[in-house]
């Protein structure tokens, strides 16, 4: 499995919540590589090197990586200092075309960095050595060849653009476009690059707005978002409409050259992305039928349009743009019998015959599954079952799509009734991506906007399978093969439900647990190296006195929440003991949690009455089922599942008794306790702690935060556990303060309580600090990584 990282990075965008939309995450289609735009004559009678690009043009960029860094060596033992530039650039760009930013801009800056593991490394630690460029480096050589400077500048743009740092990309690029006369070649990759760093920035805007929407009450943020979208998206969209005014441009000199229509219909293609996407501003479904209709015509055969699939390159970004094209064609014209469907199924099969012919089976096994997933939409699940398995028999020489064909398999399987079948098959998807799911989420956090469109679905599905297998209630899938709609049909009342499997309900609650760990990976993304632990007996952890209460939104393989199911573990006689209620959606659970969570966090504006009788009817619905397993129970540790981990259940009110949760028990959260370390790890004889606090009123920018009750006995009780300590109220240091003492002294352990505010753009969230200060979110941030980075040497 060495190499799957190589491949699957390119690849965040699965088939199952929409189209298949490869093309804007592949980066710049280079109908010419960077080197050979620069038309150096030297270069043109060096036959062998020729071999470097014909091994990325077809597609085989591990081959090109080895190939140039031969040449590297070769060039560098020369003194030949063009040549080794190019092959620097020639070789970031491989690295890049397979998703590897981080090799890439080390190849530019720094050619002695090894680099072994680079993409293992923690970001902070990759910053730190290859920020500053070396000589001799692409970058330090290009200033001696002026032909060199825009290859290496866009080839630098698309590593900052695929690793995240889209704040860089379009500075540079407005930069070599206006002190340079770029050539054709370098000019459209220039605007390529900023299209789709604008393009992912308008998608990671909309997703920071989801955020916004209900975490944030300041209009005035959410209105800033709102606009910084538009522009983003605008920017993408004019950067596509130029690069086809300067192709039509030259569209007699190229007329001949199967790579410009190749980036021609790409350009269509995004354009038409941008236009039928409804989260988008710019949303013009007629425009983009108008640009669809155009391409359509290709489909036929119009060859004033563009050659035949057969006339394009014979690389897998054809391949991929087939897949991508056939998508928007059929949209939901999903089944037998219409125009589209018969478009798209011919450029499906047209798709498949390319990539058989070069001999490529990962975009094969794309092709195979994509129409396969097709016929599963319109419930003709023998056909759509055979191609999945065809699509599963070429991932096999690939890997990385593999467990995309075995989910599918699943879920077919699902429909067709036979449950032991989808288990297997979604057990083999789980395997594998298990192995995979780092190389897919733990890429740079600003790139990760597609999560819950990817990882999130497979492992809900999975938990309601075991779920069904634990407790015999099984959830009647049915589909209607005319209008291919699926409907699943869950209890109408809460139900207690018997445990007959246990060990499938570990499995499910392990599904969930990886879950988490993968929504932490998902946004922490390259900072930090999370794994699930190995799993201890629950008896270990607690005993008779403790119980766990376990949260797991069930969903049907559309992606529709059917039900929750709660699940409490109690331990007799050194016995773990499992008990399971199934609450399903219709009778409105999560709309209750959402207004107690409104009620709880606004209790000035709810009113607490209101929130009262949200407490009560929570409380009756998730607690008293639970009654008689309680009695004895001194703790409740909660963990939560989706939306119910912002609930908070101390403050759910018993009725009979007249009390609150709190009042009853001691109540804990945590997200895992796979994830959560639960062993004491090795440490100092006497561990020091920074030990802050703050006791006064503060006044931060004009919002006042009232003194925090208690703080000195919190502040003395953490301190009795780290004799070894430093303690200081908040109010009485400064942030610059702060900062000095945390990159001072290698703490152990940061205890701070202070007021804060989390927003959904990260720059503007913060930790109130000394008596009008903020301390930015990013820099405290900045600042335990360092201090991590250092107790880790």
């Amino acid at each position: 499995m060495a190499d799957l990282n190589l491949k699957i990075k390119p690849v965040f965008r699965l088939l199952f919540g929409g189209a298949l939309m490869l093309t804007l995450l592949f980066g710049n289609l280079g109908f010419l590589s960077p080197a050979q735009s620069a038309n150096n004559p030297s270069l043109s009678n060096q036959t062998d090197e020729k071999l470097g690009y014909q091994l990325y043009q077809s597609g085989k960029y591990q081959e090109a990586i080895d190939y140039w860094a031969a040449k590297i060596t070769e060039f560098q033992a020369l003194g030949d200092n063009f040549r080794l530039a190019t092959a620097l650039i020639e070789q970031a760009q491989s690295y890049l075309a397979i998703g590897q930013p981080n090799p890439a801009i080390a190849r530019l800056c720094n050619p002695r960095f090894p680099l072994d593991n680079l993409e293992e490394k923690p970001k902070v630690e990759v910053a730190q050595i290859i920020d500053n460029c070396q000589i001799p480096s692409a970058i330090a050589i290009a200033q001696t060849y002026p032909l060199l400077q825009l290859p290496t500048q866009g080839a630098l743009a698309e590593a900052y653009r695929i690793n995240g740092n889209y704040e860089l990309v379009s500075p540079l690029i407005d930069h070599a476009l206006a002190t340079s006369a770029p050539s054709f070649s370098d000019q459209v990759n220039l605007l390529q690059t900023r299209a789709n760093n604008n393009f992912s920035r308008g998608k990671y805007t909309q997703n920071r707005l989801k955020a916004a929407k209900s975490l944030v009450d300041n209009t005035e943020e959410f209105n800033n978002l709102q606009q910084q979208k538009h522009r983003f998206y605008q920017s993408s969209l004019d950067d596509w409409e130029r690069i086809l005014e300067l192709m039509a441009s030259r569209a007699e000199t190229m007329a001949l050259s199967p790579h410009f229509h190749l980036l021609k219909l790409q350009s269509y293609l995004n354009l038409i992305v941008i236009y039928q996407d409804p989260t988008v501003d710019q949303f013009n479904p007629q425009q983009g039928q108008k640009l669809l209709t155009t391409l359509s015509q290709w489909i036929e055969g119009d060859q004033t349009v563009a050659p035949s699939i057969h006339n394009l390159p014979r690389q897998p970004s054809t391949v991929y743009f087939a897949i991508d094209l056939a998508n928007q064609i059929i949209g939901d014209h999903r089944c037998p019998g219409s125009r589209e469907m018969g478009q798209g199924t011919k450029l499906l099969q047209d798709s498949m015959a390319l990539a058989e012919t070069i001999n490529d089976p990962r975009s094969k096994s794309f092709a195979l599954g994509t129409l396969g997933h097709l016929y599963e939409q319109c419930g003709q699940y023998d056909q759509a079952l055979k191609l999945t398995n065809q699509a599963q028999w070429a991932a096999q020489q690939s890997g990385d799509s593999l467990y995309l064909w075995q989910w599918q398999a699943g879920r077919i399987y699902q429909y067709l009734g036979k449950r032991q079948e989808a288990i297997a098959s979604y057990e083999q998807a789980d395997g594998l991506l298990a192995q995979i799911r780092g190389d897919i989420i733990t890429s740079h956090k600003n790139i990760q906007f597609d999560f819950r469109d990817t990882i999130e679905p497979f492992y809900r599905q999975l938990a309601q399978l075991k779920l069904e297998q634990a407790t015999g209630q099984t959830m009647e899938i049915s589909r209607s093969k005319s209008q291919g709609k699926l409907s699943a049909m869950a209890p109408r009342q809460p139900q207690r439900a018997q445990v007959l499997d246990p060990i499938a309900l570990k499995d499910a609650m392990k599904a969930i647990d990886t879950l988490q760990l993968a929504e932490l990976q998902n946004y922490f993304g390259d900072d930090c190296d999370l794994n699930i632990s190995k799993p201890e007996e629950v008896t270990n952890l607690v005993d008779e006195t403790t119980a766990i209460f376990n949260s797991i939104m069930v969903q049907d393989p559309e992606g529709q929440t059917t039900q929750t199911a709660i699940i409490l573990t109690t331990i007799k006689d050194n016995q773990e003991h499992q008990e399971v209620s199934l609450i399903p959606s219709s009778v409105g659970l999560e709309g209750k949690i959402q207004q107690f969570q409104d009620a709880v966090r606004n209790r000035r504006d709810y009113g607490f009455v209101e929130g009262r009788t949200l407490a009560k009817d929570l409380y009756d619905q998730i607690i008293r089922p639970f009654s008689p397993e309680l009695e004895p129970i001194k703790t409740l540790v909660f963990i939560q599942d989706g939306l119910w981990r912002n609930m908070p259940p101390g403050a759910f009110y018993d009725r009979d008794q007249g009390q609150y949760l709190i009042e009853q028990h001691a109540i804990a959260t945590t997200p895992s306790l796979t994830v959560t370390v639960t062993t004491a790890a090795p440490s100092k004889a006497k561990p020091n702690a920074l030990i802050l606090g703050l006791s006064k009123r503060v006044n931060v920018n004009g919002i006042k935060f009232e003194p925090l009750q208690n703080v000195e006995q919190e502040l003395g009780g953490v301190k009795s556990q780290f004799p070894n300590t430093y303690q200081e109220y908040l109010n009485n240091i400064s942030k610059d303060t702060l900062h000095q003492e945390l990159n001072q002294t290698p703490y152990d352990v940061v205890h701070i309580a202070t007021h804060g505010e989390f927003r959904a753009v990260e720059k503007d969230s913060f930790l109130a600090v000394g008596r009008t200060q903020k301390l930015p979110w990013v820099n405290f941030e900045r600042d335990l990584t360092h201090l991590h980075l250092r107790r880790s040497r």
